[in-house]
């Protein structure tokens, strides 16, 4: 009953703040550009070399429904995410930093019950999101391309969620462990990086997070293998793991 509350309590102050506005219109727009990005990109730019009138011969091949997806996975893991840790930085700090914490510890909460209530809406608030982002993304995609494989584009879609998961439960310890907004948006930040960092590299890069996004798009070019998804979807779900485990001890010792 008490999560409930405090659930009842995230929301309310989600509807009084730009929250409600701010993380929505940005995956919104990703997923209403990606596609058309990726369907107008080739004749926007013939069009302006037709428009400086230089003899350029520019041979692009036709887009593909390959195409909008990179567009979406790749604004996702660059804008999507850096928006939502924005966003969410303040997650815990703000309670912190105004009293509200103490006086809801008052109230017979545990401590491990109010931070499980700050992953448990974070998760619900941005699944929701990008629930919506992927209805609308799959409705410009269906028209744009019509011959995608809506099977394999799920499980890539998937494994974005569960990236931007493991993103949202590395801001919010972030915000458990720092004091300021500024420490706490720099902390996810470094993570964000690192993550993004540790993907990039060869080898080792396919058993880490980072390698998801990578993951997503190789769904369309090459056949299920078990041990390609499992290192980086089971590295990811040990990061979400981790995360909140720490940030519940750490808020333990806490005092403020």
């Amino acid at each position: 009953m008490k999560t409930l509350v405090l659930l009842q309590k995230e929301f309310k102050e989600t509807m009084r703040t730009s929250k409600i506005f701010v993380l929505p219109a940005v995956f919104i727009f990703i997923a209403i550009t990606s596609p058309l990005l990726a369907k107008f990109t080739p004749d926007f730019i013939n069009m302006m070399v037709q428009y400086t009138g230089q003899q350029i011969n520019i041979v692009m091949p036709p887009p593909t429904y390959v195409d909008a997806f990179v567009q979406l996975f790749k604004n996702i893991g660059q804008m999507g995410l850096l928006v939502m840790l924005f966003v969410f930085a303040g997650t815990m700090v703000e309670e912190k930093t105004k009293g509200t914490a103490t006086l809801i510890l008052t109230k017979g909460v545990s401590r491990s019950g109010f931070v499980a209530s700050k992953f448990i809406y974070a998760t619900f608030f941005m699944t929701a999101i990008y629930l919506v982002m992927t209805g609308i993304f799959a409705f410009y995609a269906s028209l744009l391309f019509p011959d995608t494989p809506w099977d394999k584009a799920l499980v890539g879609l998937a494994i974005v969620w569960l990236y931007c998961e493991m993103v949202l439960a590395v801001i919010v310890l972030g915000s458990v462990l720092c004091k300021t907004y500024l420490s706490s948006a720099v902390f996810g930040l470094m993570w964000f990086f690192g993550f993004s960092i540790l993907g990039s590299i060869p080898i080792v890069g396919q058993y880490t997070p980072g390698y998801c996004i990578t993951l997503a798009l190789e769904r369309f070019q090459n056949d299920f293998f078990f041990v390609a998804y499992a290192w980086p979807i089971g590295t990811s779900l040990l990061v979400i793991l981790g995360a909140v485990v720490i940030a519940l001890r750490a808020f333990k010792h806490q005092e403020f």
